[in-house]
């Protein structure tokens, strides 16, 4: 009895049951009576390209030649 009520909150407010309300909005979706929800951070997937592009950028950046003895300088100015 105590589970039950330590895990009240988790039911939803409706009267109906969750398995009920699931089966509801599934037929109202394949009836095209209501909308699936749209997700929420489309604005982090338009600059996820941007930002690998930058990462790549970087990356090669580290490795051509003409940078490796700054960041050979630089990891011994931290060893010292």
């Amino acid at each position: 009895m105590r589970d039950a009520i330590v895990a009240s909150h988790l039911l939803p407010v409706a009267t109906g049951s969750s398995m009920e309300m699931r089966v509801t909005h599934l037929q109202e979706l394949l009836e095209g009576r209501c909308q699936p929800h749209r997700d929420r951070d489309t604005g982090r997937r338009k600059y996820s390209g941007v930002l690998s592009i930058l990462l790549l950028a970087l990356g090669y950046g580290m490795c051509v030649n003409a940078v490796l003895p700054w960041i050979h300088e630089a990891i011994e100015f931290l060893v010292r």
